[in-house]
C-alpha cells in the first residue's frame, strides 16, 4: 500500500534517519526517559504475599504476551528492602546477551519487577507506544555494544536521538502502527500455523508410508512393536544389525577434506573457513562417509528433545565420529531406511531406549532397534513416492517461510517509515 508524504522535509542531522517533516524536531532520549535496573531474585518465601499479583519478567518473557506471574518460590526476592515494584506503562528491552539480536521490545501493562538482564524504561512527555515503536525501528543491536557480549547501557539509551513530532501526531502514528502491525502479525500467525499443519501432514505421510505401505487394501498383521503397530502381512521386522552395520572408516592422513554436518535433519557441507562452531585441530578423527550412508546424532538425548537427529548422506565426505554412521549389508534401499528412521526420530523413539536415562547411544545400543522391511520393490516405490511428495511439501513450507520473512521485513520497514516521518499516516490513523 502506498501512503502519502508530508508536504516538506528537512535534514534530521542523523544519518540513519535522513530527512524528517519540517514541523518535527530531534531530541535525545534523556529528555523523555527514566531508566530502571532489574533484580537478581534469589531465595525466601517471605515476599510471596508481598509480591502477590506482581509479574516477574525475565528476558525469555519478552517473547510472550503476558510474562510470567511471580509465584514460584525459586524466584522469590531475598527481602522487601530494595525491591522496586514498577506499575503499568513500562517499556522492557533485553539488556545483554543474544536476546538483543531478537529486537524484542515490550510494553508492560501490569505491576511488575524484572531481572538484571532486562532494562526498564519509564517515559514522560512522549507517547509510550510511539517511543517503543521508535526503539523497535532502530534495532537494539544497532544501539548495543557488540564487541564482546552484546549489551545496552543507560548512556546508549539516553544519548539516542529520537524524532519528536507533536504529541497528537505521536498518538496518531502509534494508533496507525497498532492497527497495521496487528494485521501483519495476524497474517504471520496464520502462515506459521500453516507451516505447522504442513509439517504435521508431511510427517503423517512419511509414517503411514514406511509402516503401512502404499496399498490401502493389503491385509495387515501386528508388528509386535508398540510404536509401529500393524504392518502389511508379508512385511518383516528384524533388528537393525541384521541388514545394517556401522561405518568405521577413519580419515587417517586427512585423505578427505569435504567436511559434512548434520543440520535440521539434513547432511550439508560445512564451511570450515567460518568461525561458527568448534573445529578440531585435525580432521583425522572424523569418519569417512559415502553417498546413501545414514547418520544419527545420538548424543545429549536427555537435554535436547527438539533436534532432528537423522540424515541421509548425498556425497562422499567426512563427519564427526561422535555420530553413528550406518551402511547396508544387503541390497536394501537406504532412502527407505532413512525415512523409517526419520519417522522414529520425530516420534522421539530414541529417547526411550536404554531405559531413558542415558545421555547418548552407540551402535551397540542401537543395533537391536526393530526395523520394518517390505520387499525391495516396495522399498523402491515407497522411497520414490516420498521423495516426490516430501519435495512438494518442503517447497510449500519454504515458500511460506519466505513469505513470513517478507512480512516481517515489511512490518519493520513500515514502523521505520512511520516514526521517522517518511509517510504521513495521520489520516490513516483516523
Amino acid at each position: 500500500m502506498t501512503y502519502k508524504r508530508y508536504e516538506s522535509y528537512k535534514d534530521s542531522g542523523v544519518e540513519w534517519i535522513g530527512e524528517i517533516p519540517e514541523s518535527w524536531d530531534m531530541k535525545k532520549s534523556k529528555y523523555f526517559v527514566n531508566i530502571l535496573g532489574g533484580h537478581a531474585p534469589e531465595g525466601l518465601e517471605e515476599c510471596e504475599d508481598f509480591l502477590e499479583g506482581v509479574y516477574y519478567f525475565k528476558v525469555d518473557d519478552l517473547n510472550q504476551n503476558n510474562g510470567t506471574l511471580f509465584v514460584s518460590q525459586s524466584n522469590m526476592i531475598v527481602s522487601r528492602k530494595g525491591i522496586r515494584i514498577i506499575y503499568p506503562d513500562l517499556i522492557l528491552i533485553p539488556k545483554r546477551g543474544a536476546a538483543i539480536y531478537t529486537n524484542k521490545v515490550k510494553i508492560s501493562n501490569v505491576k511488575c519487577i524484572f531481572d538484571s538482564n532486562v532494562m526498564g524504561i519509564k517515559v514522560s512527555k512522549i507517547n509510550i507506544k510511539f517511543f517503543a515503536y521508535y526503539i523497535f525501528s532502530r534495532k537494539l543491536n544497532d544501539i548495543a555494544d557488540v564487541s564482546t557480549i552484546p549489551q545496552i547501557n543507560n548512556k546508549q539509551i539516553n544519548n539516542l536521538y529520537i524524532t519528536n513530532p507533536s504529541f497528537n501526531e505521536q498518538k496518531s502514528i502509534a494508533s496507525f502502527l497498532d492497527k497495521k502491525t496487528a494485521e501483519i502479525d495476524s497474517l504471520i500467525a496464520d502462515k506459521e500455523k500453516l507451516i505447522e499443519l504442513l509439517k504435521e501432514k508431511r510427517q503423517a505421510i512419511i509414517s503411514e508410508a514406511v509402516t503401512k505401505g502404499l496399498d490401502k487394501n493389503v491385509k495387515m498383521k501386528d508388528s509386535g512393536v508398540e510404536w509401529i503397530g500393524e504392518i502389511p502381512e508379508h512385511w518383516e521386522v528384524y533388528p537393525l544389525y541384521r541388514n545394517l552395520f556401522e561405518c568405521k572408516v577413519k580419515n587417517t592422513g586427512n585423505i578427505e577434506d569435504n567436511v559434512l554436518s548434520l543440520s535440521y535433519g539434513r547432511i550439508i557441507r560445512r564451511n570450515v573457513e567460518s568461525n561458527f562452531g568448534l573445529l578440531p585441530d585435525s580432521f583425522e578423527t572424523y569418519q569417512i562417509v559415502e553417498s546413501n550412508n545414514i547418520i544419527l546424532r545420538l548424543t545429549d538425548l536427555q537435554n535436547d528433545k527438539r533436534s532432528l537427529r537423522c540424515g541421509l548422506v548425498k556425497e562422499r565426505g567426512i563427519i564427526t565420529s561422535a555420530y553413528v554412521g550406518l551402511e547396508n549389508k544387503d541390497d536394501i534401499n537406504m532412502t527407505f531406511i532413512y525415512y523409517l528412521l526419520h519417522s522414529y526420530d520425530v516420534q522421539k523413539i530414541f529417547y526411550g531406549l536404554g531405559n531413558g536415562v542415558r545421555q547418548s547411544m552407540t551402535f551397540v545400543d542401537l543395533k537391536r532397534l526393530p526395523i520394518v522391511f517390505p520387499t525391495k520393490k516396495e522399498q523402491n516405490l515407497i522411497a520414490d513416492y516420498l521423495d516426490k511428495t516430501i519435495f512438494d511439501f518442503d517447497r510449500l513450507i519454504n515458500e511460506t517461510e519466505s513469505l513470513i520473512s517478507k512480512l516481517k521485513e515489511y512490518r519493520q520497514s513500515l514502523i521505520y517509515e512511520a516514526v521517522t516521518g517518511k509517510i504521513d499516516v495521520r489520516e490513516e490513523a483516523v
